[in-house]
């Protein structure tokens, strides 16, 4: 049972090894650059990620800002749809350090919308309340 799982441990790390290629601290960006360009990626900083979509109809269609009903020709995101509860679950976005910061000063903004008294008892705190518990679930699916 040893060996056969000993080359079994090998196997596997040999098909990493092909696979996978990690690159030092100081060559990241330009395996990124050089990722960006061959994709043809675009990237549009938001204040909560870094948006990567293309213009092209294959990214707008995939963009988590487009809905489901655009159906045709779309290309690119739809940055009036785009928000701190949308883009996350993009497969175009990217998120650092900073986006986490913006997120959760969002997530404090909404806290406190709801609970204030100004918009008790309309559509627009029930809104509010829906969007903070999203971003909540995210900024915790993200931390986890």
């Amino acid at each position: 049972m040893g060996k056969r799982l000993s080359g079994i441990a090998r196997r596997l790390k040999d098909r990493f090894r092909k696979v996978l290629n990690v690159a030092p601290e100081e060559k990241a960006a330009e395996a990124i650059r050089t990722i960006i360009a061959r994709k043809g990626l675009v990237l549009t900083p938001k204040k909560w990620v870094l948006c990567t979509c293309p213009g092209t109809e294959e990214g707008g269609t995939r963009a988590a800002c487009r809905t489901a009903a655009e159906a045709g020709n779309v290309s690119g995101p739809d940055f009036a749809n785009a928000g701190p509860t949308v883009c996350p679950a993009c497969p175009w976005s990217m998120r650092t350090a900073a986006n986490e910061d913006a997120s959760l000063e969002v997530a404090a903004q909404l806290a406190s919308a709801v609970r204030g008294s100004a918009r008790a008892d309309t559509i627009f705190r029930e809104i509010e309340r829906a969007n903070l518990a999203k971003l909540e679930r995210l900024n915790a699916a993200v931390a986890a």
